[in-house]
């Protein structure tokens, strides 16, 4: 059979397409990352590629390549795109392990704030991550005052480890069920598209 000339063309492209979306994506990542220092002068500010994130646990946690040499600690959020993904969990001399928001387990819960339409500040957990409709859950509201959607949620830092005022997502809508009311968060990362961890915190 007749060979398609082209083919060796059409090769080369496709990778070089792949190479040009993961380009934008690493400077998309970065220049979050910069948004989130100017935010964050006061505190270390460390960005990191992944490098593992088996699909047995793929909501749950990730490894990065920094660790220990690069000062990294267990009081450091990790953020992607400019939004809260998780929690530094394991350090090693040169890899991290970060357990995600998205996993929903007890050890991922993330003390968080939303300002009211009074401008009062209202305090409570992300506690679970829904992925059907892709948002995140702040619980155990101290107030029932109302919160415009589009409102941004941030970290309290009402933890004593987790740094204060680190962007998790705006608000999408709320819920009240029995009693219980639910905040529910749009986060500014996609967890299912992780590729660079910005690490935000006291480095020890």
């Amino acid at each position: 059979p007749e060979k398609n000339p082209a083919i060796p063309r059409i090769i080369p492209l496709y990778f070089r397409m792949r190479q040009a979306d993961n380009q934008q994506e690493e400077n998309d990542s970065l220049r979050a990352s910069l948004n989130l220092s100017d935010k964050l002068s006061r505190d270390n500010v460390l960005t990191a590629e992944v490098s593992m994130r088996p699909s047995v646990t793929w909501l749950k946690e990730l490894t990065i390549n920094v660790g220990k040499s690069k000062n990294v600690s267990k009081s450091m959020l990790a953020t992607s795109n400019g939004g809260v993904i998780g929690f530094v969990t394991k350090v090693y001399d040169d890899t991290t392990t970060i357990s995600l928001l998205s996993s929903s387990s007890s050890d991922s819960y993330l003390a968080s704030s939303v300002k009211s339409d009074d401008d009062n500040q209202i305090f409570g957990i992300i506690s679970r991550y829904d992925n059907k409709k892709k948002l995140l859950e702040m619980t155990q509201l101290n107030s029932s005052s109302n919160v415009k959607v589009g409102t941004e949620v941030v970290t309290s830092g009402l933890d004593d480890v987790s740094v204060k005022d680190v962007p998790i997502g705006t608000v999408d809508s709320v819920s009240d069920y029995e009693g219980n009311r639910t905040i529910l968060v749009k986060p500014y990362a996609d967890f299912d598209k992780i590729s660079y961890v910005t690490l935000v915190g006291d480095g020890k």
